[in-house]
């Protein structure tokens, strides 16, 4: 009887060690089966003219397929990639076969290589919402009559290749004025063309506003 009873004791030992294994390989497996789902929001980098070029990443997972939406200041595109484990890529919305973003979840954080640099994502909040750009549907085409525009080759100045992003109001005044005193305009260079990084962030009604 009483070898029985031990008998039974070291079985039912036996099966509360296995439970208690399977029941923390369980909650080990849950706690680090995490996704990539749901809104990440960070600072990509600061532009030149000071505003600061916030990502808005938009990601569901599907087993190892991650689909989404990325948003910028001025960009706007739905992605694609692999997942695996707390590792992923997206593919370039321009070039599908390409990849052009990798990261990691680190915690709570996303941790993305893109551009030669790395960018930390938070979980987003309301704050970190960036408007979606409508879209407006074009005129219809039709004939439209010689108004004796263009009777000269379309010749004037950009301010990219020289200043890119450190444009201002003083330099576009500054050029203007040069062109007219140098000749330049008599000669038919009449355009005075702005380039990018004139325009700053939304305001919270998805308003363009002028840099600093």
């Amino acid at each position: 009887m009483r070898k029985s009873e031990e008998g039974a004791g070291v079985l039912r030992g036996s099966l509360t060690r296995r439970a208690l294994l399977l029941a923390t390989l369980t909650f080990a497996s849950c706690a680090f089966a995490q996704t990539f789902n749901g809104k990440w929001a960070g600072v990509q980098k600061v532009l030149d003219n000071g505003e600061k070029d916030r990502t808005l990443l938009e990601l569901h997972q599907s087993g190892d397929k991650v689909t989404g939406e990325m948003r910028t200041l001025g960009f706007q595109s739905e992605i694609h990639g692999t997942a695996s484990g707390n590792h992923f890529q997206l593919m370039a919305p321009w070039d599908p076969g390409k990849p052009f973003a990798s990261g990691e979840l680190v915690g709570k954080d996303l941790h993305v290589k893109w551009d030669g640099h790395t960018t930390v994502l938070r979980p987003a909040t309301s704050a970190d919402e960036i408007p979606s750009i409508p879209y407006i549907t074009p005129p219809a085409i039709q004939p439209v009559p010689y108004n004796k525009l263009a009777r000269k080759p379309p010749m004037g100045w950009n301010s990219w290749n020289l200043f890119a992003g450190k444009v201002d109001d003083t330099v576009v005044r500054g050029i203007a004025d040069t062109m007219v005193s140098s000749g330049m305009r008599d000669a038919g260079y009449i355009y005075v063309n702005i380039d990018d990084t004139w325009e700053g962030t939304r305001d919270a009604q998805g308003n363009l506003r002028p840099n600093h």
